[in-house]
């Protein structure tokens, strides 16, 4: 079995320095499932209540993920604080931050 191809780490942007991708696009017939997502390390865009917000790949989650004490805190982490308070603006209920929540484990491969 040959040996598995070894890649440089690359030390992660503060979130704040990370402008939003592009969205990313597929051709015809083709969709960016969460494994490619996660394979590729990019990422993708998760649209709720008209809003569309850049989700990194799990992989690429700030190691503060790790250490949150619930779910609301990490998926504030995993937003930023811009798109965090974007979200917030919507004035979610419990029921919406556990479809919104939902959408971006999905989104992410987790």
């Amino acid at each position: 079995m040959p040996a598995a191809k070894k890649t440089a780490a690359t030390k992660p942007a503060d979130r704040a320095e990370i402008e939003a991708p592009e969205e990313p696009t597929a051709e015809a017939g083709e969709s960016l499932t969460a494994v490619a997502h996660e394979a590729t390390d990019i990422y993708t865009w998760v649209e709720h209540n008209g809003k569309k917000y850049s989700i990194p790949a799990a992989m690429e989650f700030p190691l503060e993920v790790i250490l949150a004490e619930n779910e609301i805190e990490a998926l504030a982490i995993i937003l930023g604080e811009e798109q965090w308070e974007t979200y917030r603006k919507t004035r979610p209920t419990i029921r919406d931050f556990q479809e919104f929540s939902e959408k971006v484990n999905r989104a992410s491969g987790n």
